[in-house]
């Protein structure tokens, strides 16, 4: 309810201001609403200062009590518990599988064969010079 009594009370003073500043003194266009946004802000703020406090208090009541504590769910922790099997086994010195036969360990760095007899070997690439000829 200190929320729908503030923001009421906020609306009326624009609205309000805006009256006073269209009709009374008869200004057109974009600046009764600036100056009634405002003057609005301004007295509401200092003239309402308890409606403020007590819309803001329900506020910060909405939005703490709609948290609730986040509980892993069954999968969450079956993963997280094969993480830590995993980095408890790395901690302990184990490698993990091996490499299976025929994988790329056992290939030469692509780098350092050449394609051709006359090419260098790899690929250059960004910030390598060429070499003049």
């Amino acid at each position: 309810m200190p929320i729908l009594r503030y923001s009421l009370l906020r609306v009326a003073l624009v609205v309000a201001v805006w009256t006073v500043f269209r009709f009374v003194f008869d200004i057109d266009g974009l600046l009764p609403w600036i100056l009634a946004f405002v003057i609005g802000f301004l007295v509401a703020f200092i003239a309402f200062p308890r409606t403020g406090d007590a819309a803001a208090a329900q506020l910060q009541r909405l939005a703490t009590g709609r948290r609730r504590t986040a509980r892993p769910g069954a999968d969450e922790t079956l993963e997280d518990e094969l993480v830590e099997e995993a980095l408890g086994d790395l901690a302990e010195g184990s490698r993990g599988p091996e490499a299976p036969v025929g994988s790329l360990e056992d290939q030469p760095d692509p780098e350092q064969r050449g394609i051709g007899d006359l090419e260098e070997p790899g690929v250059p690439e960004d910030g390598d010079e060429r070499g003049s000829r």
